[in-house]
This record gives structure tokens, C-alpha cells and sequence, in this order.
């Protein structure tokens, strides 16, 4: 506060040492040093540090400024009083104001900004008296007092925060009372992440304004919602298959600016994770936060394998048959994930089979995929029959003539796939061939091999001849003797 008085007769020092305020009939205490002057001089420093000086005059004006209501005037409808005590002054300054000044009719709440008069009048020791009438003005500079600190703010699961200004300022106050206590943020969301400044005002009831800014943190502590889906991925040709974060994902979210990254526990996949696989999704949100949600990756090999197969020629063995093998007809059949299976659709063949024969390879890999390929088997009887030749004996009929047959010289000729022919390279006789002879059988089976064996046929001539005679008449010659032939005979 402070005191100013014009040039006057009386002066005295007045420095402030107490003051209270805003109550009816309060009162201030000074202390005053007895100048040895004509004339006393008069300072009083002020709240705000700055001494005032003047001098007390019974013609001036005075203005007194103080961080409160000054109560001066009536205590409980008496004249209050104001005491100046000091080395040297053994009697009271008083101050009074008269009932019908607006000074007084302020008292019994003194408002700032009021108006009025009063009378000082100072005694020094030697009981000389000086007393003048002051004109005065209450006026409150004091600013406001915020109390405020820098904090820290948490967004809530939608992405907002706030604060009343109760919350950032309550404990603010001023000694005349605050009319407004104000903040120009106290909404925050997701744009004000971080370092905030806010500057909070106060106006006290006699309009001094007042300002501090403080600093709120505002923190994203919320974690984002992380939503997965199963699915299902095909493996390929080459038995592999990968998917990304966003395959899996299925609306993940955070209310400050959605998710800003995601990763999976495993992207990449092969025969070997074939079924159900068990995955995590984990999300990021633009602060740090992360959530987790697994998901099921149904790994699926809906790829065939690639079936090869070879053709290929078989012999019947002596028996008519032939078989076949998987591995003899498989051409080099793969699959990215292994082959599980190969089977034909025939492996036994016999003499029913010669020629071409139609066979299929089946492949099935290791996750029941199946595939086929045709082969040509070709069924050959390369096996000569098994010729067996009987000798015989021929008898020459009374023409001189004999023949046997083919069946007459087998002897059980075979062959597995059966006799197609059989011949003999010779098969009439004559009185010419009566004897040793030797024919060959050839026996021919039903795929054309043929095979040979020989035999003698022995000729026989056992018809008796037939004698037929003529008579004879025999002319006997000169001399007497005479002689015939057979052949004249027969």
C-alpha cells in the first residue's frame, strides 16, 4: 500500500509493518520516527516494493493504495483508529471520519475504489498537535495469487481428457475475493498429445488480472483393441505360402488416430505347418501402446502332384505271366510336400494281356492330393513253345503208300499261351521212303513263337506181292533145248 500527502505543515515516516484486510472494523499498524524538523515527512512502502513519499497538509488531497479494504472509519458504529507509535511519539496519530462522509458510510465494508474524508491529527511529545482533513481513495493493485502447477493428463478409452479449473487452479485466492479463475484449455483429445501450455487467468473483485501458464502432459496410456480373424492360405506350387498383418486383422483399433503398425508372430509358411497354426497379431498405436489377439492360420496343400509315368515292355515268363512295379512305371512323380503313395491300376499280367495294355499310376502326396498318369505296357510272349516229337512206324498200304499227321508225332508239345499249329515237314510216304525216315514237327503257339523237335518215321513195305502166271508155249529150237523167263511168266 502506500500513503501519498502533498506538501503540508506536518510530516512524519509511516513504513508498513502489518495490514488487515477485508474485515469490518479492521485496522493497520505503523510506526512513525519523530523527525527534528518543522516539518515531518511521510513514506509507507507498498506491497509491490516501492516506497511513497509525501508530506500532510490541511488543504491537499491523500491516496492511499492497499491489497484489501481499508477499514478505517467505524468499528461496530465507532470511529475506528489508526495508531502511529514510534521512538518519540508517545501519543496516537488518529484518523476519523465523519459519519455523513461517503468514507464513512463505506466502513462496514470499505469497498475498494471509495471515497471519503477523514482527519489526522499527530501529537509529538511535547503535546503539539497538528490536524489536518484528507480527501481519500481506496484503491486494491494487489494481483490475484494462482496457485497452479505443471501436470499430467490421461486420455480415457475414447481418446479424451479434462479438467475444471478447480482442478488445475482451485487452491488460487486473493485477498479481496476472485471473481473469475479461467483457463484457455481444459479439453484435450488425441491432437494433444504431449506438452500442452495452458495459461490460466484470474480476476479478483476489483479487476486486477492476473495470468500464469502452466504445462499439462497429455499421455495416451489407452491400448489400442486388437481384433484377429482365422483364416485359411493356400500353399503353392513349391509348397510355401505367406500372408501380412492386415490377411489377419480384422478392425483393430485405438481412438487416437486408429493403429499405426502391426506385426504377426509368423508370416511365412510350408508343408510342415500343414492344418492349424496358432498366430499373434500385435498392434501399435501412435504412442507406443500394443495390444495382442491371436488368430488360427488353417494352412491348406490343395496342389496335386505332378504324376509322370513311362511305358514299358513285359515278358511272359514260361509260365504266361508278368508283373509290374510302381517304381518301374513312375517317371520321376513329385510333390512340393512329399509323396505319400504310387499305385497302378495293374501290375499282374498273362497271355490274355499280350499287346498294348492301358495302365494308370496313381500319385497321392502327403496331404491326400492325388494325381494320375497313364502308361502303355506292352505284353510280349517271346517264349518258343516246347515241341515234343514221337517216332513211327509206317506201314505201306497194298498201293505202296502211307501218311501220318501232326498229331500222330506230337508227343505233348505246350506252350503256356497255347498251341496255335502244329505241322510236320512231311507227311506221305511211298514204297520210295520205305525205311528210316526223319520229319520234323514244328509246333507254332498262339503268339507265333514256334519250335521244332523231329522224329523217324519208319516205312515199312509188309504187303505181300500178288503173283499172277500165264501159260507158256515153248517151241524147242534145232537144237533141241529151249529155256523161258520170270518175266514171261508173271
Amino acid at each position: 500500500m502506500s500513503l501519498w500527502v502533498p506538501q503540508g505543515n506536518l510530516f512524519f515516516d509511516i513504513v508498513t509493518t502489518s495490514w488487515t484486510c477485508c474485515q469490518n472494523g479492521g485496522g493497520f499498524a505503523y510506526t512513525r520516527t519523530l523527525v527534528d524538523a518543522p516539518e515531518y515527512s511521510i513514506s509507507i512502502l507498498g506491497m509491490e516494493g516501492i516506497e511513497h513519499m509525501g508530506r500532510l497538509s490541511s488543504d491537499a488531497d491523500a491516496m492511499i493504495f492497499y491489497d484489501g479494504a481499508l477499514y478505517v472509519g467505524y468499528e461496530n458504529g465507532n470511529i475506528g483508529r489508526v495508531s502511529f507509535t514510534a521512538e518519540g511519539m508517545e501519543e496516537e496519530v488518529l484518523v476519523e471520519g465523519a459519519a455523513s462522509d461517503d468514507i464513512g458510510g463505506a466502513v462496514s465494508g470499505y469497498a475498494p475504489q471509495s471515497s471519503g474524508s477523514m482527519q489526522v491529527t499527530a501529537i509529538d511529545v511535547n503535546g503539539n498537535e497538528s490536524t489536518t482533513e484528507l480527501n481519500v481513495l481506496v484503491v486494491d493493485t494487489i494481483l490475484p495469487t494462482i496457485l497452479a502447477q505443471d501436470t499430467t493428463l490421461l486420455l480415457d478409452g475414447n481418446g479424451f481428457a479434462s479438467l475444471t479449473i478447480e482442478d488445475l487452479a482451485g487452491d488460487s485466492y486473493d485477498n479481496c475475493g476472485i471473481e473469475s479463475l479461467t483457463a484457455d484449455v481444459l479439453e484435450f483429445d488425441c491432437d494433444t498429445k504431449g506438452e500442452n501450455s495452458v495459461t490460466i487467468t484470474a480476476i479478483d473483485n476489483l479487476g486486477n488480472v492476473d495470468s500464469l501458464t502452466v504445462v499439462v502432459t497429455v499421455l495416451d496410456l489407452v491400448l489400442p483393441t486388437a481384433i484377429a480373424q482365422d483364416i485359411s492360405v493356400y500353399l503353392d506350387e513349391y509348397g510355401m505360402a505367406s500372408i501380412e498383418s492386415a490377411d489377419v486383422d480384422n478392425g483393430s483399433d485405438h481412438p487416437c488416430g486408429g493403429i499405426a503398425s502391426m506385426e504377426l508372430s509368423q508370416t511365412d509358411f510350408d508343408c510342415s505347418h500343414v492344418g492349424p497354426n496358432t498366430v499373434t497379431l500385435t498392434v501399435f498405436d501412435g504412442s507406443g501402446n500394443s495390444a495382442t489377439d491371436d488368430a488360427i492360420v488353417t494352412v491348406i496343400d490343395s496342389i496335386a502332384p505332378s504324376a509322370e509315368a513311362q511305358n514299358l515292355t513285359v515278358e511272359l515268363d514260361i509260365d504266361g505271366a508278368g508283373s509290374i512295379t510302381v517304381a518301374q512305371v513312375d517317371n520321376g512323380s513329385s510333390d512340393a510336400c512329399g509323396i505319400a503313395d504310387l499305385s497302378l491300376s495293374q501290375t499282374d499280367f498273362d497271355c490274355s494281356h499280350v499287346g498294348a495294355n492301358t495302365v494308370t499310376l496313381m500319385v497321392t502326396d502327403a496331404n491326400g492330393n492325388q494325381s494320375t498318369a497313364t502308361a502303355t505296357i506292352t505284353v510280349e510272349d517271346n517264349l518258343a513253345p516246347t515241341a515234343l516229337a514221337q517216332d513211327l512206324t509206317v506201314q505201306l498200304d497194298a498201293t505202296g503208300a502211307g501218311s501220318i499227321s501232326a498229331a500222330d508225332v506230337d508227343n505233348g508239345s505246350s506252350d503256356a499261351c497255347g498251341i496255335a499249329d502244329l505241322s510236320l515237314s512231311q507227311t506221305d510216304f511211298d514204297c520210295s521212303h520205305v525205311g528210316a525216315n526223319t520229319v520234323t514237327l514244328t509246333v507254332t503257339d498262339n503268339n507265333g513263337n514256334q519250335s521244332t523237335a523231329t522224329a523217324t518215321i519208319t516205312v515199312e513195305d509188309n504187303v505181300a506181292p500178288m503173283a499172277s502166271a500165264q501159260d507158256l508155249t515153248l517151241q524147242l529150237d534145232a537144237a533141241g533145248p529151249s529155256s523161258i523167263t520170270a518175266a514171261q511168266v508173271d
